[in-house]
């Protein structure tokens, strides 16, 4: 789920001054997810964990990430970021153990018997989830297909945020590719599963970086208009609220056929994507009326090249106050 070996061929021997982590950092890392286990009935849940870790380690050995870090890095961040959403200490164990079967020779068979059905489950679900297109994952968000446990969706969403996280060293056409996905699939996964904190941060890495790939846009379709830049506003368009998507759409489709210039288009591309996450969190709280219909008193659209900024500000002058997370905890 990481790329299937995205990092150095298997055999290669990975020197800790290889990486920014080498593998005693690891066994560091790993200390806050030891501790998620402690005291978690029955039996000894730490030790299972460190176990898991070690099998892990040893499947992985020789492998190395894009980054240069040893292979096993990244479910170890993985299982980190399960920690801070409350999961379970099964999960915590897939979650060390998830790309085993697919970017190593060991056998599910071997998982189950040294960790039982339900660790082996989990990691076996989410290799079948794992090898889905994309399309067939962003139908999950809407109730699509069969249903699967929640937690193995959590790990899903937990190893393509550590992928984002990691983006920068692979290829521009990858972080575009990557970062297309999450908008389509990844986001609205994470919201369907009530996991906000997730899904703010998949949006603004993923729009961050889809933006700065519309900087460097050419222009496509009718002459004088930039084709790249309306694709990416129509792809990010999809982080709002169904009711809202079509008008703002539109609006920005319009300001943008009135700008000269090639850099003023993508200008005005990158200051809306900049802004649609903290919009898509506002838009949110509005009835669905108010978010798709337009305001009675509301001028049409931003004005040509202005950024988000005030557009937000508008929008959250609606917004009931605050009592706290208004998404939840992420259990």
């Amino acid at each position: 789920m990481s790329g299937r070996r995205a990092g150095g061929p298997a055999g290669r021997r990975s020197a800790g001054a290889c990486g920014r982590l080498d593998e005693s950092g690891c066994e560091r890392a790993l200390a806050p997810v030891l501790a998620a286990g402690a005291g978690v009935p029955p039996g000894d849940w730490p030790a299972v964990i460190q176990r898991a870790y070690t099998v892990a380690a040893h499947w992985h050995r020789g492998q190395l990430r894009y980054s240069g870090e040893p292979y096993i890095a990244h479910p170890v961040q993985v299982a980190r970021i399960l920690v801070e959403v409350g999961a379970d200490p099964q999960l915590l164990c897939a979650a060390l153990l998830h790309d085993l079967p697919d970017d190593t020779d060991c056998p599910l068979a071997a998982l189950r018997e040294e960790f039982g059905a339900e660790i082996a489950g989990l990691v076996e679900e989410v290799t079948r989830l794992d090898r889905l297109d994309i399309a067939a994952c962003a139908a999950l968000a809407g109730g699509a297909g069969p249903d699967w446990d929640s937690r193995v969706l959590k790990l899903k969403l937990a190893d393509r945020l550590h992928n984002m996280r990691t983006l920068s060293y692979l290829t521009p056409a990858k972080q575009q590719r990557k970062s297309r996905e999450v908008i389509e699939a990844f986001v609205p996964l994470a919201r369907a599963v009530g996991m906000p904190t997730m899904e703010r941060e998949l949006a603004e890495r993923a729009t961050a970086v889809l933006a700065a790939g519309d900087r460097g846009c050419n222009p496509a379709g009718p002459p004088g208009r930039c084709g790249a830049s309306r694709r990416v506003l129509a792809l990010t368009a999809l982080l709002l609220p169904g009711p809202a998507r079509g008008r703002w759409l539109e609006e920005w489709t319009g300001e943008l056929s009135t700008l000269p210039t090639r850099r003023s288009r993508a200008r005005f591309a990158v200051s809306t994507l900049t802004g649609m996450p903290a919009m898509a969190v506002t838009l949110r709280w509005r009835s669905p009326a108010q978010a798709g219909g337009r305001d009675r008193h509301r001028r049409r659209g931003p004005a040509a090249g202005q950024d988000m900024t005030a557009q937000v500000r508008d929008l959250q002058r609606a917004r009931p106050p605050s009592t706290g997370d208004a998404h939840g905890g992420e259990t």
